[in-house]
């Protein structure tokens, strides 16, 4: 599900494309937000669930499209069962930017890029 996130703060802001808020029905993307990315931040992304056995994951749609529920309860229950994660866009544009060989400014995203990445995924290499 394509998205926009926005941090200001304490305050965290999910929504579609469409303008439609997400954040109520994705506590713990905006807990992470809170937890991962500097104070101000608005990145272009896409949430998505993975689900299966370790080392076989997939991209579960459905699974994402049940965490819109009305019921807070029930928002609770499938974030436990089923957690979304954030997947930036901007990370790799930056990357792509710098090396295309652009500006400075630039350089500089992708550098945070860079940090963003390691500190969500210690393990992936870029």
């Amino acid at each position: 599900m394509q998205h926009i996130v926005a941090r200001d703060g304490a305050s965290v802001t999910l929504w579609s494309r469409s303008r439609k808020q997400l954040t109520d029905y994705f506590p713990e993307v905006a807990a992470s937000v809170r937890a991962h990315l500097p104070e101000q931040v608005v990145l272009d992304g896409e949430l998505v669930v993975r689900t299966g056995p370790p080392g076989s994951q997939r991209l579960d749609w459905e699974a994402l499209s049940l965490r819109i529920h009305p019921a807070a309860s029930r928002v609770a229950q499938r974030a436990a069962l089923t957690p979304a994660e954030l997947d930036d866009y901007s990370e790799r544009a930056a990357i792509l930017e710098y090396d295309a060989g652009l500006t400075r400014a630039e350089a500089d995203r992708q550098a945070m890029a860079l940090v963003l990445a390691k500190r969500e995924r210690p393990e992936v290499l870029l």
